[in-house]
This record gives structure tokens, C-alpha cells and sequence, in this order.
């Protein structure tokens, strides 16, 4: 299931409001004025690159739409009755098909609050039956929800930077203020290892930071003294 919009509460400035995300596109503009936390919304970018949405004291919200193949896993056509009544996948599964739901994960990494957004149709519909057995299986279902940034590399770099003259060394390491980037340049270009192309810095790191600074200036070289 593909989550649809991502928002916290409870992390630095936003402690009683949700703030986030209710679309990511592949490109994402933040817009606000000084302080205001654009910044600290970045942390929540951080933690949707990696594979656990929990900070501590602070909540996450998430949407989707339920769709037949994940709902399937939960809900198998070939069992019946036992904490559902009837086929799971006809009478039960099947009718779940295209509900948005919306939930949050709290500071463990556990779900809470799940509900169906329209018609509440896990806790209200079924309120005759026991539903904890939807809400166990929609639940599963969250868990393996993923969004457009999951696995992806993060890398925030500060409106100043510093790259400052630094000692060589073999770590690999590249600061929200630029420490480490003369290093990481240096490597590039002094290293044999195949994984350490020249080109990536001669070429495509010289060709992009001319465009960044167009007509006020021009690089004609990077290397090392």
C-alpha cells in the first residue's frame, strides 16, 4: 500500500500541531519565514529515508488507500470462519478495497488510532461483530505501507557552508556544513579504486557548479595541490 501524505506532532517547534506532507512529489518545495521550523520538517524527510517513523515524544500521521493485493495477504480467499465469519476474502477483505484509512505511530514505532476515513467502516460498520480482527489485519497491512522517500539517501546540506582545508583521510564523511567535502573531493580524485570515478568530480561536479553560478563566474579545473 502506497502512503499518500506523512505528518508529525510533538517534534521541536510543532508540538500541538500536525505539519508535513500531504503529497510527496518528487520535488517538494518548503516554504516559511525565518524560525518557523522549515528545517525541523526536514527531520521528518530524514526519518522517511530510513525505515522507522519514531522520535521521541513525537506522533506521526499517515494516509493510504487499501488495495487488493495487500489487503489479500491479511484477508485470504481460501479461509473461512474462525475470527471472521463466512470466506475472509469475500465477505470481509473484499469490501475494503479502495477505503482510505489514516493512522499514527507513536514514539515506539507502534500504530495507534487506525480508522477508515470516510465511513469509519473498520470500527463503526462492524461494531456488531468483533472487529479486532479487521483491525489487526488493516493494521499489517499499515505497517508494510510505503512512501516515495522510503530507502532513499538523505543529505542536508546548511545555507553556509565551510569547506575549509582539511587532513586526508579515509573516511568517508560529509557534515551538514560542508566539513568533509574537500576530503570527499580529494578521494575522487587521487583514488585508483574504480568505485572513486575522476569524471564524477572533473566532469559532472565542474559542469554543475558552472551552472549554479552562471554568468558571476567560471570554473575551469578541480584538483588537488
Amino acid at each position: 500500500m502506497k502512503i499518500d501524505s506523512i505528518k508529525f506532532k510533538g517534534h521541536r517547534c510543532f508540538k500541538n500541531d500536525w505539519v508535513g506532507f500531504d503529497e510527496i512529489k518528487p520535488i517538494n518545495v518548503i516554504i516559511g519565514r525565518n524560525n518557523s521550523g522549515k528545517s525541523h520538517i526536514l527531520d521528518l524527510v530524514r526519518k522517511c529515508c530510513g525505515w522507522e517513523l519514531n522520535f521521541t515524544g513525537t506522533k506521526v500521521k499517515c494516509t493510504g488507500v487499501l488495495n487488493e493485493q495487500k489487503l489479500s495477504h491479511q484477508f485470504q480467499e481460501s479461509h473461512r470462519n474462525g475470527e471472521l465469519l463466512g470466506n475472509h476474502w469475500g465477505a470481509h477483505g473484499k469490501n475494503l478495497v479502495g477505503q482510505e484509512i489514516e493512522w499514527t505511530v507513536n514514539d515506539l514505532n507502534q500504530i495507534e488510532d487506525l480508522r477508515t476515513i470516510r465511513s469509519d467502516y473498520i470500527t463503526s460498520e462492524h461494531k456488531h461483530q468483533n472487529y479486532a480482527p479487521y483491525l489487526k489485519r488493516v493494521t499489517e497491512v499499515a505497517k508494510n505501507g510505503q512512501h516515495e522517500l522510503e530507502g532513499m539517501a538523505f543529505c542536508h546540506l546548511l545555507a553556509d557552508r565551510d569547506l575549509a582545508p582539511e587532513s586526508p583521510t579515509e573516511v568517508m564523511h560529509l557534515s551538514y556544513d560542508g566539513d568533509g567535502a574537500t576530503n570527499v573531493i580529494r578521494r575522487f580524485l587521487t583514488s585508483s579504486d574504480p568505485k572513486f570515478p575522476r569524471d564524477l568530480i572533473q566532469v559532472e561536479l565542474l559542469k554543475g557548479l558552472n551552472e549554479i553560478f552562471g554568468e558571476d563566474g567560471e570554473f575551469s579545473e578541480l584538483t588537488v595541490q
